[in-house]
This record gives structure tokens, sequence and C-alpha cells, in this order.
């Protein structure tokens, strides 16, 4: 079975192994596993919240609930984050015109475990 953290491990090592500064699907994977990790990492910590009930959303609205259970619980700050983060992994994903660069996929990175930190600071239940 996948874990949360295999999405971040696996992003890690793909940015590690980056030879180049230039826009590549590497870097647009690396931004994009690291935004899955704490998607999946947010929404398997806090299911069993008395605020939280993401499995009664289709798959696809519940990246949504996650950041609106955040704003609900007035985490303002980590809703914010997960909702930017969100973008950008849709920038990665979507909009290739536009270019990464590897300092993208850096701060995504670091964001990645921010965020996490951040949410680990609150109950789970």
């Amino acid at each position: 079975m996948i874990r949360p953290e295999d999405f971040f491990t696996f992003s890690q090592s793909i940015y590690n192994s980056l030879p180049s500064n230039k826009d590549s699907i590497e870097l647009r994977t690396c931004v994009s596993r690291a935004y899955y990790y704490v998607f999946h990492h947010l929404r398997n910590r806090f299911n069993n919240h008395p605020k939280a009930n993401f499995s009664k959303y289709a798959k696809e609205e519940q990246h949504r609930e996650v950041v609106n259970f955040f704003y609900n619980l007035k985490h303002d700050d980590i809703a914010k984050r997960v909702a930017n983060f969100k973008r950008a992994r849709n920038e990665a994903d979507y909009d290739l015109e536009k270019d990464l660069k590897k300092e993208d996929a850096q701060k995504w990175i670091h964001e990645a475990k921010v965020i996490v930190g951040r949410a680990s600071k609150i109950s789970p239940t």
C-alpha cells in the first residue's frame, strides 16, 4: 500500500536527481507529487475529525473540502497554503506554456513540509 509519505519521498528523489534548472517533466512531477503528499496526509489525518467527512464527497471535491475544513477550524493560514499549493499543482500539470524552474519545485517541496508541520499541531479528532 502506498502511504502519503511515499509521494513526498518520490518528489524529493526526483528533485535531487535533476541535472539542470530548465523546465522539465521532472520539475512538474516534483510539484505535483509534493501536493499529493499534502492532500493525502491531511485527508487521512483529519478524516475522523468531527468537522470533517471527506469521504462523503466525490474524489474531485475532496481537494476543495480539505481547504474548507481548515477554514472551518479557523486555520486560515493552512487553508490558504493548501489552496495555493493546489493552484501550483494545477499549473504544473496543465499550464505547459508556463516555465517552471528548479527553485519553484524546491519552494513547493519546502511548502509541503511547512503545511504538514503546522497541521500536525492540530488534534486529529
